[in-house]
């Protein structure tokens, strides 16, 4: 889901837009003259489509910055920090990847906000299947999944555990579930920070109990572990990665 964010800087001049239908910022090119950032230009991809916008500013004679790349799908803009004199014009431009941060553009002596990418800001979704059992949750502070591991029982799911990173740590989580003699499947193993978790489809009976799981990063999708039978639905936010889990345990997983 875009979310627009105010515009920083000035008030006057010529207003403009990109829009916020695009699948990703590709490129941005800077240049900086001795009044601030003389001007801006934006590449990015669409339904597949490389596009550039116009360039914004006035590009008189002043040599461009080294342009910020960013490298799709494997990688995203997820802030930029912008330094503004009393007169709001734009003095110095930071660009933050998920991957990399760029040097200063320009000056960074002068007032600094931050624009953050709404794929930062976690979203709690709700819990799929049964409403019973004791209530859990792994927390939203992880900065990804990195390994999922599920056994399959004659009810349905079994058992489910997780493994993620915190602050560059592995954390492994308590099994939700009970473990009895069933052997698990192959894990699902994402490998953090080129990949990441960005959907789950789940099956469910009309007690709540999970029967089928299939995992969904933007690399790969896992094969169906369990039974597809019963209600069918998808765990997933628009432009988002998940990286936490909740819910209940009651027999099984549910």
């Amino acid at each position: 889901m875009a979310q627009k964010v105010e515009a920083q800087g000035g008030k006057g001049a010529n207003l403009w837009d990109d829009g916020s239908t695009h699948d990703a910022v590709t490129k941005i090119q800077l240049a900086a003259g001795i009044d601030g950032i003389q001007y801006v230009q934006f590449d990015y991809v669409k339904n597949g489509q490389p596009e550039q916008a116009p360039l914004r500013g006035t590009k008189g004679r002043v040599l461009p910055a080294d342009p910020f790349v960013i490298n799709h799908p494997d990688e995203h803009l997820v802030s930029v920090e912008g330094w503004y004199s009393p007169e709001g014009i734009i003095q110095g431009v930071k660009f933050i990847s998920n991957k990399k941060t760029s040097d200063v553009i320009g000056s960074d002596e002068v007032t600094i906000v931050r624009l953050i990418s709404k794929q930062n800001m976690a979203q709690k979704v709700e819990a799929k299947g049964g409403k019973g059992g004791n209530q859990w949750d792994d927390g939203s502070d992880h900065d990804a999944v990195t390994k999922i591991q599920v056994a399959v029982g004659g009810m349905g799911i079994q058992y489910i555990q997780f493994d993620y990173v915190k602050n560059g740590q592995t954390e492994q989580t308590p099994l939700r579930g009970i473990k009895g003699s069933t052997i698990p499947t192959d894990p699902f193993v994402i490998n953090h920070p080129e990949e990441h978790l960005v959907s789950i489809e789940i099956w469910y009976k009309p007690d709540g109990l999970i029967q089928g799981l299939r995992f969904i990063s933007n690399k790969k999708t896992s094969r169906f572990i369990g039974y597809d039978r019963g209600t069918r639905s998808f765990l997933q936010v628009q432009d988002k990665k998940i990286i936490g889990f909740h819910g209940p345990v009651s027999i099984g997983q549910d």
